[in-house]
């Protein structure tokens, strides 16, 4: 009940490089990567009875994010805000459902992003439920698939590179998801859990194929030789919006036994896949 306020920093600084590099391969190497995140967040909860009873939430956040790293084509930093309201509410003494509904502000996508969620929750006993859920998630770009600018090797051929590039015009991806789980933990020598799951993924960022620069890359400067790697640079790769559609359908089952006091047994079975 009442209002929270949290707030907190990540720093991560390094320097990397491959313990082994192919012959005449360009030098795969991270130098003085420096990354901040800035992280506030307020938020009001209360309680009340509006034909049923409401355990509701109402929020706003502000993120800043900076990074520093030779693998991008310079310095960056992103300033995020983010508003959001979720509300438990308990339907039946059996039942409960819950809604959360989520804004998204980032820098580099034209349009707000919006994120439902709706959960029902069933007791059909005290130790067993059956749970199903519908939400809209995404995911946004990151700095590397936004500013990526990278030279890599060509296999088999020393003084060329191609170059890997970022996109700044990206979409979120997004996901439509589905999900069916049961639980059942009636017993005191065994648990059961069985979960059922279809997503349907947009707009996933993936790279593109190769293409050659022409010469009017090579005039304009895009594309040339490089001193620090010893290469000119020969073609590209960018990372793009995939324009089809992708279905993951998964299930999962969890076996919990305790046959003696002490002893847990537990197996798990996944499967999982993923078509166009």
């Amino acid at each position: 009940m009442g209002i929270t306020a949290r707030v907190f920093w990540n720093m991560e600084t390094a320097n990397a490089e491959l313990a082994v590099e192919p012959p005449g391969a360009i030098p795969l190497v991270t130098r003085d990567l420096e990354t901040h995140i800035v992280d506030a967040d307020v938020n009001y909860r209360t309680q009340f009875h509006f034909g049923v009873d409401h355990n509701a939430a109402v929020g706003v956040s502000y993120r800043w994010k900076s990074i520093e790293w030779n693998w991008l084509d310079a310095d960056h930093t992103q300033h995020h805000v983010a508003a959001y309201l979720t509300d438990t509410m308990q339907l039946r003494r059996d039942l409960q459902a819950v809604v959360n509904f989520r804004l998204d502000r980032h820098p580099l996508l034209p349009n707000i992003q919006y994120s439902p969620r709706l959960a029902l929750a069933y007791q059909p006993t005290e130790r067993s439920s059956l749970r199903g859920t519908f939400g809209v998630a995404f995911r946004s770009p990151t700095f590397l698939e936004s500013y990526v600018d990278l030279p890599l090797s060509v296999p088999g051929l020393r003084g060329v590179s191609g170059l890997s590039l970022g996109n700044d015009n990206l979409s979120a991806e997004r996901m439509l998801t589905t999900e069916l789980g049961y639980r059942n933990q009636d017993s005191d020598y065994f648990a059961l859990e069985v979960n059922v799951y279809v997503n349907l993924v947009d707009d996933a960022i993936v790279s593109s194929e190769v293409s050659a620069f022409t010469l009017r890359d090579y005039t304009a400067g895009v594309a040339g030789y490089s001193d620090d790697i010893a290469a000119f640079s020969v073609g590209q790769v960018r990372n793009q919006n995939e324009a089809a559609r992708f279905m993951q359908l998964g299930a999962e089952l969890g076996v919990r036994v305790f046959p003696v006091r002490g002893l847990d047994v537990y197996g798990n079975y996944s499967l999982h896949e993923t078509m166009p």
